[in-house]
């Protein structure tokens, strides 16, 4: 018995290592901020590609293509009320979660208002904990500003 699970095993973990692994991209799945001379943002999403003049993003279900001479700053990480906003959310499904247990002395309020309350309460608490995340978070600003040089170190710290 021992040895058909041993041929089984090396039968069925065989073609996991006869691949070639793809190239580890650094960039891959990287959220961007990109914003123009005026400090208006033109783009924002994933980075799918670098180029030699462009930066491709993907937002929502489409792809953007952003010209390097276009780019004046790009920042790595999302906006503060992002992480705000995510921890609000979960504060309070865990809240809702914990005020719907419901238990055989509760003559006051049922589950349902339980659930409530407990998002109610745990929304804020949420919000503070991410709001403290952000002390945490470190973002990189790559100042473009159409300089060939600035843009080759972009490219450069992305494939690292």
């Amino acid at each position: 018995m021992k040895t058909l699970l041993v041929l089984f095993s090396i039968m069925f973990c065989t073609p996991l290592f006869s691949q070639e692994p793809e190239a580890p991209l650094r960039f891959k799945d990287t959220f961007v901020r990109v914003f123009d001379v005026n400090g208006k943002k033109i783009a924002k999403g994933k980075i799918v590609n670098i180029s030699e003049q462009t930066l491709t993003l993907k937002s929502g279900m489409g792809y953007s293509e952003t010209g390097m001479d276009r780019i004046h700053l790009i920042k790595t990480r999302h906006s503060a009320a992002n992480n705000v906003i995510i921890g609000a959310l979960a504060g309070g499904v865990v809240g809702g979660i914990i005020g719907a247990e419901d238990t055989k002395d509760d003559w006051l309020f049922n589950s349902r208002e339980g659930a409530l309350l407990g998002a109610l309460a745990g929304a804020p608490i949420g919000a503070g904990v991410g709001g403290l995340t952000l002390l945490f978070r470190k973002g990189n600003v790559y100042h473009i500003q159409g300089s060939e040089e600035a843009w080759e170190y972009f490219k450069d710290s992305m494939a690292r």
